[in-house]
């Protein structure tokens, strides 16, 4: 091969992978493998190897494929931020695969796991929720926040390598930071494929590990989820009369608000927490800040209020120096393209745009030219500038299964989905390309990393797919023992923007809507991560669909 690369090993039937909850005490307090492939479990053997010699292995979540590394071990945690281009002050989330792993991380003061908590996990552990707890070892001094973010997850292939690694694994997204999340393999071999595989070197270039940074990729399909966990922060919910009951939403994803929130009401009902004594549920970004040292005498019911629109919300979020989990800080979820947000007016009949003076919505045609416009400009000003004419322009649009806003496309006028415009001293072509966000909030959240990747476009890869992996790792890592066979990712070429149809915040529209709107640029505040050639151009439309 002409370059190094990163082994992918298939991990067949992994949904069949079983496990035998504890017999005694919590049914997640030690629970067992006890069915599972001989190629999985070869496989799971191998990456568990690397694991355990400071590589980073990257696997499937229910969510989205993560990068793994042994949260013990301060080289190999060291490693995903230095693969992924991290911020270091970015923190990680821990995997864990049992409440006894989870009781070793956190104080040995401070191991009862309160009642919310524990409802919380009844609900939905395994899944996509992850929990701050106090640490044990605070990956930062203070001031930075002395806690650490864990989840259970209940894809089985992650639960299966974390207990066959006997290791709790820190696993942010498998991609380089600020890039749009992988949902498969595949994502991740584009991404990280040949970077991950070089070999690791000390500050003055000589080589410590000559296999390379990136173990392995394992490979059990796409994700279900599609969006990252939501991340709760229940440290300061107390059962003290005089103390607070206070749960943070800091980041939502694929549990929804709205279920935590029925959790929380079953606590208070069942403790008989009463009126201005019941849980406040905060949602980052979204509610009003609070002050946590206030009284609950005078701090503010903020049961769960919705925002009057995600466009006027995202603008007013409080500014993080030491974030507690990641999403927080630094923009994410950001395509090398410039992303647009429509507000189709059957989803929203009136003005979600709270900044915007427009009385009335656009039509279609006016913003898929007003869009043009900005592009045009920008090629204009690159010293790339297109100066073919007619110019051409391809953009690729995210909507939902037969919504009024893809019908609105799809006329007579525009059957073929090219439309000609006249954009400032000449004419130019558009080609929209439809993909299907689906019918659900829970359908745009599994489509949406990975059709924004796909529009994305990406060059030919040849990959390595391993066909029988040996089980030592000495044999794995040995290019004269190692069969595999090659697999080509072809080429696909990108368009110029991509346009996303907004959903409702119910659920876990809320996450979705949360990633779009940082995609589009108008969360965190991270530097080098933005889009070219649109900054501080108007990239979020109401839009007329005749509903």
């Amino acid at each position: 091969m002409s370059a190094r690369t990163v082994p992918i090993l298939p991990c067949p039937e992994s949904a069949a992978i079983a496990f035998t909850p504890s017999a005694s005490g919590h049914p997640l307090e030690a629970p067992q493998i006890t069915n599972i492939s001989p190629t999985t479990q070869k496989h799971l053997r191998i990456a568990a190897s690397h694991l355990h010699a400071s590589r980073l292995v990257a696997f499937p979540t229910e969510t989205v494929y993560g990068l793994g590394a042994n949260t013990l071990d301060p080289t190999a945690t060291a490693k995903v931020y230095a693969l992924k281009g991290r911020p270091s002050d970015n923190p990680l989330i821990v995997h864990v695969s049992s409440l006894r792993m989870l009781r070793s991380l956190i104080p040995q003061d401070q191991q009862q796991i309160s009642d919310v908590y524990l409802a919380l996990i009844d609900s939905f552990w395994p899944g996509p929720l992850t929990l701050l707890f106090p640490a044990r070892n605070p990956p930062r001094p203070p001031p930075a926040p002395q806690t650490i973010g864990i989840r259970l997850p209940s894809h089985p292939l992650a639960r299966a390598l974390i207990t066959e690694a006997d290791l709790p694994i820190s696993a942010p997204s498998a991609n380089s930071s600020g890039r749009p999340s992988p949902t498969s393999a595949a994502h991740v071999f584009a991404d990280l494929g040949r970077k991950g595989a070089e070999p690791v070197l000390g500050s003055r270039g000589e080589v410590l590990d000559e296999t390379r940074m990136l173990g392995c990729i394992l490979d059990a399909g796409p994700c279900d989820v599609g969006v990252e966990s939501t991340v709760v922060d229940g440290t300061q919910w107390s059962t003290d009369p005089t103390g607070t009951r206070l749960l943070k939403v800091l980041r939502p994803g694929g549990v929804g608000v709205e279920q935590i929130e029925k959790v929380v009401a079953a606590v208070d009902d069942k403790l008989g927490f009463l009126g201005t004594d019941r849980t406040k549920v905060w949602v980052y970004g979204r509610d009003p800040p609070m002050d946590s040292s206030a009284s609950k005498a005078s701090a503010p019911v903020i049961h769960s209020p919705r925002p009057q629109s995600t466009a006027s919300s995202i603008t007013s979020q409080p500014e993080i120096h030491n974030p507690s989990t990641p999403g927080m800080k630094y923009k994410h979820y950001s395509p090398s393209i410039p992303v647009y947000l429509l507000y189709p007016t059957n989803t929203f009949p009136a003005n979600p745009l709270q900044h915007s003076t427009a009385a009335n919505p656009d039509k279609p045609e006016e913003v898929w030219k007003h869009i043009a416009d900005q592009l045009v400009a920008a090629r204009a000003d690159s010293t790339t500038a297109n100066t073919q004419s007619p110019r051409t322009l391809r953009f690729g649009l995210m909507a939902f299964n037969d919504s009024p806003l893809s019908s609105a496309l799809r006329t007579p006028a525009n059957d073929a989905r090219t439309v000609t415009y006249m954009c400032g001293e000449g004419t130019v072509e558009i080609t929209t390309e439809i993909k299907s966000l689906g019918r659900t909030e829970e359908d745009a959240a599994r489509a949406l990393f990975r059709d924004m990747l796909a529009f994305e476009g990406s060059p030919a890869i040849s990959t390595r797919v391993e066909a029988d992996a040996p089980e030592a790792l000495a044999e794995s890592t040995s290019s004269q023992s190692r069969s595999h066979t090659e697999s080509a990712i072809a080429a696909s070429p990108g368009v110029d923007a991509i346009i996303i149809e907004a959903c409702s915040e119910k659920g876990v529209g809320l996450a979705v809507m949360e990633r779009v709107n940082k995609a589009v640029g108008g969360g965190g505040t991270g530097e080098g991560l933005g889009i070219r050639g649109t900054s501080g151009q108007q990239k979020r439309f109401w839009v007329d669909t005749g509903m």
